[in-house]
C-alpha cells in the first residue's frame, strides 16, 4: 500500500538530490485485500479491485513498478468472479463490515525532506522511505535493544527523536546514524512530547506518565521538573506553542489537562512562567486530542467532546469561546442555519478568573450523530472577519461517533 501512496511523490519528487546511502531495502508481504484510491472527481475514497497495477508516472511517460494481488483468489477462479464473490460477501455482511485497519496509538508520521520520510510501524518500528535517486525505498532504524517498540518519531533541525514504548527518549545524529538514549526524568517515564522545540531552541517540552511537565536540554543533556500543583494533570497529547517572534521568549504553551480542560503554560520577563486553566467552553464539554493550530499568536482552535469545533481567542483584553460546529453536507438551506448557529460565543471569562464560564449548554441532539471521520477544511473568510467551513474531504472509512473522540482522549 505503501508504494500506491507514494506513487505520487515520485513524479514530484524526481528532481531531489541523492540521500546518504542506507541500509538495503525491506522486502515486505501483502497483509490484506481493502485498498482505496482518492476519486478526484467525485471528491471521494473508492475501493480499488484486485489485481491492481501501481503506475509511475515521470513527465507524462508512466511504467509499472508493481502491483497489488488478490490474496483469496484460488487458482482455478477467475480474478472476475473472485471479485463479485467479495461483493457479494460483502453486501450480506453489511452490517458486520467495519474498517480494516485498526485505529491504533502506535502510529506518527514525520517528513525530513522532500525525499524522505520517517514512520512508526503497527509493530513499534521505525521505518524511514527515501527516495535513491533511482526509486522509493525502505530502511528500518531499530532503537537499541532492548529498549522495546517506538512510540513516535520526529524530526527537530536534522536530528530525529524518538519514544520508546518504555518511556525513555532517543536522539539520532544523521552523519552517524546511531541512537543515543537521552534517558527519561528521575521521577517518570516519558508519555509524550508535548513541545517540539518550537517554543525554545534546543528545549523539549514532554509529559510524563505522572502527568507532570518536564523539558530537556539538548546541550546540557540535563532533565528539569517545571512546578505544577498537585491537582493539575496533563493528559498524553501533544501541545501548540504561540511566540510572538522567533527573537522572544515570551510565549505559550497551551495543552489539554487529564480532565479534558485547556491549559496554558506562559512565560513573560517579568512574572516568569505561569500555570493559566482556560476550562471548557461548555460544563458539560470536554475537549478532546490535542490543541489544534495558533493564528495570530491570539486565536486557538480546539475539539469537544460533542464533535464541534471550538475556538478559543484573545477579543478586547480577554479570553473568549466561540463555536464553529461542524462541516454540514446537507442542501445549502441547512448549511445556512448550520453557519448562523457555528458562528455563536460559547461562555466569556471575568478578569478575575480566566475559567469562569457563565453560559450552559445547549445543544440540538443531532450534533453528536453527525460526526462522521471525514477531513474537513476551516479556513478564514474573506477580508478576516471569521471562519467558515470551506469543503469536505471524504475518508476510506467513516465510522466517527463522539465515543471516538472520547477514546482519542482516554
Amino acid at each position: 500500500m505503501s508504494q500506491m501512496v507514494l506513487c505520487f511523490v515520485t513524479s514530484v519528487s524526481s528532481w531531489c538530490p541523492t540521500p546518504p546511502s542506507r541500509q538495503s531495502e525491506t522486502k515486505f508481504t501483502q497483509q490484506t485485500n481493502k485498498f482505496w484510491e482518492f476519486e478526484e472527481q467525485s471528491n471521494t475514497w473508492v475501493e480499488i479491485n484486485l489485481p491492481f497495477d501501481l503506475m509511475s508516472c515521470i513527465n507524462d511517460s508512466c511504467s509499472k513498478v508493481g502491483s497489488i494481488e488478490n490474496m483469496g483468489q484460488k487458482d482455478d477462479e477467475s480474478p472476475a468472479l473472485e471479485q463479485q464473490q467479495n461483493i457479494t460477501d460483502r453486501d450480506e455482511t453489511k452490517e458486520d463490515y467495519g474498517p480494516v485497519l485498526p485505529l491504533r496509538r502506535r502510529i506518527s508520521l514525520t517528513r525530513m525532506s522532500e525525499a524522505s520520510v520517517w514512520v512508526t510501524g503497527q509493530s513499534g518500528s521505525i521505518y524511514e522511505r527515501f527516495w535513491n535517486g533511482v526509486k522509493w525505498v525502505i530502511a528500518p532504524h531499530e532503537l537499541p535493544n532492548p529498549t522495546g517498540q517506538a512510540v513516535s518519531v520526529l524530526i527537530i533541525n536534522q536530528t530525529i527523536l524518538a519514544v520508546s514504548e518504555g518511556g525513555l527518549l532517543y536522539q539520532v545524529a544523521l552523519r552517524k546514524f546511531q541512537w543515543k538514549d537521552c534517558h527519561n526524568p528521575p521521577d517518570t517515564k516519558i508519555a509524550f512530547i508535548v513541545d517540539q522545540e518550537a517554543y525554545r531552541k534546543n528545549i523539549i517540552f514532554v509529559v510524563g506518565q505522572n502527568g507532570r511537565l518536564y523539558q530537556y536540554n539538548r546541550i546540557t543533556e540535563l532533565w528539569h521538573k517545571h512546578y505544577q500543583s498537585p491537582h493539575l494533570v496533563l493528559s498524553r497529547s501533544p501541545g501548540t506553542a504561540i511566540r510572538p517572534s522567533v527573537l522572544s521568549l515570551a510565549g505559550s504553551i497551551f495543552m489539554i489537562s487529564d480532565n479534558g480542560g485547556l491549559v496554558e503554560y506562559q512565560w513573560d520577563s517579568l512574572d516568569g512562567w505561569e500555570w493559566v486553566e482556560h476550562g471548557t467552553p461548555y460544563r458539560d464539554v470536554l475537549l478532546v486530542g490535542a490543541p489544534g493550530p495558533c493564528f495570530d499568536d491570539t486565536q486557538l482552535f480546539v475539539i469537544g467532546s460533542d464533535g464541534q469545533v471550538y475556538r478559543r481567542h484573545w477579543d478586547r483584553r480577554t479570553w473568549k469561546w466561540t463555536c464553529h460546529g461542524f462541516p454540514h453536507s446537507e442542501p445549502s438551506s441547512i448549511e445556512e442555519d448550520q453557519r448562523l448557529k457555528g458562528n455563536k460565543n460559547c461562555a466569556t471569562d471575568d478578569d478575575d478568573n480566566v475559567a469562569n464560564h457563565k453560559n450552559e449548554a445547549h445543544y440540538p441532539d443531532g450534533y453528536s450523530r453527525n460526526c462522521n471521520e471525514k477531513l474537513a477544511e476551516l479556513r478564514r473568510s474573506e477580508g478576516g472577519a471569521g471562519w467558515e467551513w470551506a469543503r469536505i474531504i471524504g475518508t476510506p472509512t467513516s465510522l466517527c461517533s463522539t465515543s471516538y473522540w472520547t477514546a482519542v482522549a482516554t
